[in-house]
């Protein structure tokens, strides 16, 4: 084992094998990030969209009187 030790290609082996596991983690770390902000933006549309559909509007409050130019609100 000493000898195997010894041998350049040995090195070259361990820094290849060192360097796919430490890219591969990045690569890891990096796709939950991006997971994590997709699922935020969806979360965020999704309530946008929920909130504008139960939102209590306007227009149905009031309405506008053509013939007399005036704005008659309802109750």
């Amino acid at each position: 084992m000493k000898d195997v030790i010894k041998k350049w290609w040995f090195w070259v082996i361990i820094i290849v094998l060192l360097l796919s596991i430490v890219i591969g983690v990045k690569q890891y770390i990096e796709n939950k990030k991006l997971e994590k902000t997709f699922k935020k933006m969806g979360e965020g549309f999704s309530s946008y969209y929920k909130e504008t559909k139960e939102a209590d509007g306007y227009l149905d409050k009031f309405k506008y009187n053509y013939s007399s130019g005036k704005v008659d609100y309802l109750k």
